[in-house]
């Protein structure tokens, strides 16, 4: 995934779609943003806490589709004290680069990052480990 996005449009859309994750998360992936570029240059932000949910979209340059899921408020942090640049977010496989002028974060998926392939994925940490297991049916009320 590759995107350039205007330095407020993002940290506007990352604040109001991390503001329902809880503080700490009883599962470590309710703690995650889901960031997902689409081909038709749209980018989705989108959180859940087994209560709420919450999505924010907005158009963005895309010049490579994918999808990710990052810790939120740490990115939430990250994209309020960035300059007043275009932001540059992109992944390589299982680490996500974001780069604003001469601010640079980096992170790697053992310890930040998920790569999201599947769309009914659970996921849960073991460890230092992310397990994957997907999901057939929906949770019971």
């Amino acid at each position: 995934m590759k995107i350039r996005v205007e330095r407020d449009t993002l940290a506007d859309a990352v604040a109001w779609a991390a503001r329902i994750l809880p503080q700490k998360a009883q599962l470590p992936v309710l703690a995650g943003l889901r960031i997902e570029a689409g081909t038709d240059g749209a980018l989705r932000l989108s959180g859940f806490d087994y209560e709420v949910s919450a999505e924010a979209e907005l158009e963005v340059s895309v010049a490579e589709a994918g999808a990710v899921l990052v810790p939120g408020r740490l990115l939430a942090d990250i994209t309020r004290s960035l300059p007043g640049q275009p932001v540059d977010l992109a992944t390589d496989g299982a680490r996500v680069q974001l780069t604003c002028g001469t601010a640079r974060s980096a992170s790697s998926a053992s310890k930040y990052c998920i790569p999201w392939k599947l769309k009914r994925l659970a996921m849960t940490e073991v460890g230092s480990r992310w397990i994957a297991v997907l999901k057939s049916r929906t949770l019971p009320l």
